[in-house]
């Protein structure tokens, strides 16, 4: 997973999709279909909402990661932390808070 100014690239065994803040009304918590756990879901203007069916596999039972990615997409403006170090550092101390 690239987590981006512009947006997400994810590539997983089975799914892969690339997502841009622009497109995303919201990120959600729950899946359509409610068969994964901890997942971090982009609901979409156009198109069927695209899923990171388990968080919990990327960071520390994913919630932090969860948080982190709504955070980025709520706070456009602070995007550059993702390539000067701040975020990795936010994410490793937990330091987002629920939004």
């Amino acid at each position: 997973m690239t987590l981006a100014a512009e947006g997400v690239d994810y590539l997983d065994a089975s799914v892969k999709f690339t997502v841009s803040w622009d497109e995303v009304t919201d990120i959600v918590g729950i899946a359509p279909k409610g068969k994964t756990f901890r997942p971090v879901v982009f609901e979409r203007k156009d198109g069927p909402p695209v899923v990171i069916a388990n968080a919990a596999a990327r960071s520390p039972g994913g919630r932090a990661l969860f948080w982190m990615i709504r955070h980025y997409w709520l706070h456009r403006a602070v995007g550059a932390e993702l390539v000067n170090g701040v975020a990795v550092e936010r994410l490793t101390s937990g330091r987002f808070a629920a939004e």
